[in-house]
């Protein structure tokens, strides 16, 4: 229940920053697949990647790994 609590506060504040339906959202919160930028869809993926920009990591977050999701 912290991580989806944490995630959905992150999620938010990324809305906010970037407006969520805007060109610039969907190029920061996305993955390449190919030649295709490939948008997040869950978001836990779209709070990972914004605490990752934003140098706010929890302790579950592995940067380490990439994320593609195949949904």
């Amino acid at each position: 229940m912290q991580k989806k609590n944490a995630d959905t506060e992150s999620v938010a504040e990324a809305k906010h920053i970037y407006g969520y339906d805007t060109e610039e959202f969907k190029k920061l919160f996305s993955y390449r697949k190919g030649n295709k930028l490939i948008p997040y869809k869950n978001e836990a993926s779209i709070a990972r990647q914004y605490r990752k920009m934003e140098n706010k990591p929890r302790y579950w977050d592995h940067f380490d790994e990439e994320i593609e999701e195949g949904e």
